[in-house]
């Protein structure tokens, strides 16, 4: 299952865009109804998702929105914000 996939299946998640921060880290854009919620049943299902793959990572929520690259203009669901 796709990282995607996981997001798509969080109840009330109307859109999300994870943001790799560095390799053990992701910070989680979203837009809900109930930010708080979405973004605790968010976590969980990336938590599960990531240790499935014996992967240790941890979830933040990023308070802002998903937005597109501010380089090119282009909304990527997932994004990559290191070098």
């Amino acid at each position: 299952m796709s990282l995607c996939k996981v997001l798509e299946e969080v109840p009330n998640l109307r859109r999300f865009q994870p943001v790799q921060r560095g390799e053990d880290a992701v910070e989680l854009r979203l837009l809900a109804d109930e930010p708080q919620t979405a973004f605790g049943a968010a976590k969980a299902a990336l938590l599960a998702f990531f240790a499935a793959k014996g992967l240790q990572v941890t979830v933040a929520l990023d308070h802002r929105p998903p937005q597109p690259g501010p380089v090119s203009g282009i909304f990527k669901h997932v994004y990559r914000a290191i070098e």
